[in-house]
This record gives structure tokens, sequence and C-alpha cells, in this order.
């Protein structure tokens, strides 16, 4: 019976963590954080497992946990932004070594605002890898 739990439970985390259900519908400008992960011991091949990427706000103490969209090997992280932001970020994933926390800095001035561009951003694509335990 354990077992069964332990299975639902799991698969329900593989559905609902590794995606962000408003992901298609926020319009207003964002900021965006790409991740790719690589596997340490193949550093060409992105890691195709859920990675994780653990982040806040500078000066928050409230951390927020996205996974990987499917298993495409990058991590999509992103939330709205009406002034700069600055946030503390780090990367694991099950079998492999976490990094540790890194910056990324999102200037609200670079928010992409072309004219026609439905929705404005200023997003910033990280390379990551994470090497087996």
């Amino acid at each position: 019976m354990t077992r069964i739990l332990f299975a639902v439970l799991a698969l329900t985390f593989a559905v609902t963590g590794c995606r962000k259900e408003e992901d298609d519908t926020y319009s207003g400008p964002v900021w965006i954080l790409f991740v790719n992960v690589y596997d340490g011991s193949r550093p060409d091949r992105l890691l195709q497992q859920c990675a994780h990427v653990t982040w806040k706000y500078q000066g928050d103490e409230a951390e927020h946990d996205v996974g990987c969209r499917n298993t495409n090997g990058y991590v999509k992280v992103w939330e709205p932004i009406s002034e700069d932001v600055r946030i503390i970020y780090h990367v694991d994933c099950e079998g492999y070594q976490p990094t540790g926390d890194a910056i990324a800095i999102f200037s609200y001035a670079q928010v992409d605002t072309v004219e026609g561009r439905e929705n404005p951003e200023v997003t910033q694509t990280v390379e990551i890898t994470l090497y087996p335990n």
C-alpha cells in the first residue's frame, strides 16, 4: 500500500512539478531565466532528467522551486517585473551534486518592448553542468 501511495505522489509531482500552469497566460512584462542543464558525465549532452531551480528574491526568505518542462534539459524561471530584480538561485537534480548559489540580475530598463510584441520581457540564459554523485 505504501508503494502505491509513493508511486501516486511521484506521478503527481512529475506531472505538476515540472510545469507552470499560467506560463502562457501572463501578458505583462516579465523577467525570464532559462537554465540549460548539462550532464557532467557527458558534457555535450543536456540533462534529460527533471532538474530543479530553487530561487528567491535577494533580501527575501521565501524560496520558490521550479522544475523542468517535460524532459527537455532546461528550466524556465519567470515572474512579473516592474522594477530591477536580483535573484539568488541554485540548481539540483536527483543523483547529481547541486550547484552553489548564483545571482541573476534583471534590469527593468532592458525589458524588450518592441512595438507589436505581445509579451514584453527581459531574459537571461545560463548553462549549468551537474556532476553525478
